[in-house]
């Protein structure tokens, strides 16, 4: 009486609806925690089947874990939505077998994960909304690792530079400047990034996959976590090639015109 008195106060105390069922589905036992979720006192569930309480249906749902669990003879965990409940479920059927093996009854125990679910569904709604802008900004952004390889590039970069996303991923920084700027790279830039966490307006060439260059105005910013520990390095750039260009060509053409008036 002791024991039995002892499993039933952890029984009501599971915060979880929690029901023993017979081998056909039909309700034996449930918690208070079924009580309160489906309003009703369990002498109006008992002898009922589970599908008939939580999804108002007269046979199993699809992917029913109580059939897996017949099927497979252990435990079987599943998540369902429960139309009775209004929400997102995390179902585990447990069998309670006898002494010969067989399935006499199941531990049906149902988690509340909708908070879980919605949250999932805004953080891939936000990721979605993220990449948009990050695959459709007119500028070229990259994220760099702590040794300067490349995590991530938007559609404008590898537009601006001809590259395929393949062709980037992983690959180191350098491997994209002049020859002759690869020292500078590894050593200035890293220092200027690291020891300010931030550098604006710097100007400097880029490789095109077709050996052109491309000269870039780069903003960069160092990204860390709660503790202060580097995760990565945010990059954006603007292509100035024809800006310069233009500039240069309107200046040979001011001195153009002053040797003339002289």
């Amino acid at each position: 009486q002791k024991s039995r008195r002892e499993w039933e106060g952890i029984f009501q105390a599971i915060g979880h609806p929690t029901l023993i069922l017979d081998n056909h589905h039909h309700l034996v036992h449930a918690n208070q925690a079924t009580e309160k979720a489906t309003g009703k006192p369990e002498t109006d569930l008992i002898g009922k089947r589970c599908y008939e309480i939580f999804h108002n249906t007269n046979g199993p749902p699809e992917g029913c874990p109580c059939e897996k669990m017949i099927a497979s003879g252990h435990l079987e965990t599943v998540e369902m939505e429960m139309e009775a409940l209004g929400g997102s479920f995390l179902v585990s059927c447990t069998p309670m077998v006898d002494d010969k093996g067989r399935i006499e009854k199941v531990i049906h125990i149902a988690t509340d994960i909708t908070e879980r679910k919605q949250a999932e569904q805004a953080l891939r709604q936000s990721e979605h909304k993220f990449h948009l802008l990050f695959d459709n900004a007119p500028v070229g952004y990259q994220s760099l690792d702590v040794n300067g390889c490349f995590l991530d590039v938007n559609q404008a970069w590898l537009d601006i530079l001809g590259y395929d996303r393949h062709e980037v991923i992983g690959k180191w920084f350098g491997d994209f400047l002049p020859p002759e700027l690869v020292d500078i790279f590894r050593e200035k830039f890293k220092q200027n990034i690291q020891s300010h966490g931030l550098i604006q307006n710097v100007e400097f060439p880029l490789m095109r996959k077709d050996g052109s260059i491309v000269l870039a105005d780069y903003m960069a910013r160092i990204g860390r976590d709660e503790e202060g520990r580097f995760l990565r390095t945010h990059c954006a750039f603007s292509d100035i090639t024809e800006k310069r260009r233009s500039e240069e060509v309107l200046r040979k053409s001011e001195r153009l015109l002053n040797e003339t008036q002289m």
